[in-house]
């Protein structure tokens, strides 16, 4: 009788070696990854797709950066997570300051198996004051803009008296109160010191569309305006947009924002310090440690935005890491995190001097501390 031969272990297909290296990226397992990679170098062909190449490419070059930024990250600060009454059971994201750096306005909600809060809808503003030598306080919610419907990421004018934030359609609400475009729009809010509290909000118009508008970040001076936006909704790439206050108060219709921050992947959650200059954001994009990472670029001489810099461990994980703000003393950062909980809550970081924004003095007029 003869015998068959041994069956052999078929070797994996380029396309599933990929695949692998793309999970070990994401779950922090840099080393095994540039393991893999070095395995499938032999499944390469000639006249593979360019989208194949792409995207080996991609994951490449986040697997040597994690690799990289892992073995430095003991020389690198350290987060903790913010004392006070900031935090709760539920989920606290998206936040901003005023100029003063004391007063800042966030997004909290609750979902299934997380706390509950005591705002109006399932996402809602609240308000914290911070004193010297004292934590930040209890947050409470703001009068006036809450609704049943969704309200989330805030941004604030220097002055803490204009509001730009995101409101979101739900199937059978639709805006609620308000009227917008698409899934996700940009409304503005200001405060009403006769009725102290804040209004409802009104919609910007220009920079919304029909698809997804979200995440914007104001100018110190209020008159100009970075957001995420992506034309197929909120489960499309989105990349970054910037508008312009104009002169009878609307805004212009947005263009891209220019400059190398743009990928053909996922530019969300911006930042722009008081200093204009300084502009930290999430991407997938460019090289990082997997998921989203958080990002710094400066402002050209010519108005475009430099190339970014990965802000590294501390901030970053392997997960999707957004929703980060700067003080505007620019030398320490908070942002949402899971890490330690099942709910976002925020941390605090001292920033490298190197993704420091610049100091911007206090102002000297009397803000809003409700």
């Amino acid at each position: 009788m003869i015998r068959r031969p041994p069956r052999s272990t078929p070797k994996p297909s380029s396309a599933a070696s990929d695949v692998y290296k793309r999970q070990q990226w994401n779950s922090g397992k840099y080393a095994e990854g540039m393991e893999t990679l070095q395995r499938s170098e032999s499944l390469l062909f000639a006249g593979q797709s360019q989208q194949i190449d792409g995207q080996r490419s991609w994951v490449e070059a986040g697997l040597r950066f994690g690799l990289e930024a892992m073995s430095s990250a003991k020389d690198r600060p350290e987060a903790h997570i913010v004392s006070g009454g900031l935090n709760s059971d539920a989920n606290e994201y998206y936040g901003a300051f005023d100029l003063t750096g004391e007063w800042m306005v966030f997004t909290r909600s609750s979902s299934a198996g997380n706390g509950q809060h005591s705002g109006q809808g399932g996402e809602d503003f609240y308000s914290s004051r911070w004193s010297q030598g004292e934590d930040w306080s209890t947050p409470v919610p703001l009068r006036g803009v809450n609704t049943a419907q969704n309200e989330g990421a805030p941004t604030l004018s220097g002055d803490g008296r204009t509001m730009v934030f995101t409101a979101c359609a739900t199937p059978r609400e639709g805006y609620g109160p308000r009227r917008g475009k698409g899934s996700c729009d940009l409304f503005e809010s200001t405060w009403d010191e006769t009725a102290q509290k804040w209004t409802l909000g009104k919609n910007l118009g220009a920079p919304n569309s029909a698809g997804w508008e979200s995440q914007p970040t104001l100018s110190a001076d209020g008159n100009t305006l970075i957001f995420a936006k992506a034309m197929k909704g909120h489960d499309a790439p989105s990349d970054l947009a910037v508008s312009h206050r104009l002169d009878h108060g609307g805004w212009s219709a947005p263009k891209s924002l220019p400059g190398l921050i743009n990928t053909s992947r996922t530019e969300e959650s911006p930042f722009l310090h008081p200093d204009g200059k300084t502009l930290y954001f999430s991407s997938n994009g460019h090289p990082g440690m997997g998921g989203l990472d958080v990002f710094v670029s400066r402002r050209e001489k010519d108005g475009t935005w430099g190339m970014p810099k990965n802000l590294g461990p501390g901030v970053n994980s392997y997960g999707k890491d957004n929703s980060l703000m700067v003080t505007p003393m620019g030398d320490h950062a908070l942002f949402a995190s899971t890490r330690g909980a099942d709910n976002l809550n925020f941390w605090e970081i001292p920033l490298e001097k190197e993704d420091r924004a610049i100091e911007v003095a206090t102002l000297t007029l009397s803000l809003l501390h409700i």
